[in-house]
C-alpha cells in the first residue's frame, strides 16, 4: 500500500512524494540499501508541494500510517472516491 500511494501521488502531482533534499540525502551516494534504511526509519519527510491536498491529505494517512494501519486497495479507493471533484 505504502508503494500504491507513492506512485499514486508521483502520477497525480508530478513529484516524488519523499523530499530527499529537507533530510540531507543524496539518493546516488547512499544507494538503494541506504534509502530503504532512511524510509523504514522516517527519516524522510513528506514533500510540502501540495497541488492536491485533498488526495494528498489521504496519500498522506497511508504513507504515515505502520503497515499494519494501512488501508487495503479497495479501501483506498473508496477513500479516493469520497472526494469532491
Amino acid at each position: 500500500m505504502y508503494a500504491l500511494a507513492g506512485t499514486l501521488w508521483a502520477c497525480t502531482t508530478g513529484n516524488w512524494h519523499l523530499d530527499y533534499e529537507a533530510a540531507a540525502i543524496d539518493r546516488r551516494v547512499v544507494g538503494p540499501a541506504g534509502l530503504r534504511d532512511a524510509i523504514a526509519a522516517r527519516r524522510v519527510p513528506l514533500a510540502r508541494v501540495t497541488p492536491w491536498p485533498e488526495l494528498q491529505d489521504i496519500l498522506c494517512e497511508v504513507l504515515l500510517s505502520e503497515p499494519d494501519n494501512r488501508p487495503t486497495a479497495g479501501e483506498l479507493a473508496a477513500l479516493i472516491g469520497t472526494m469532491e471533484t
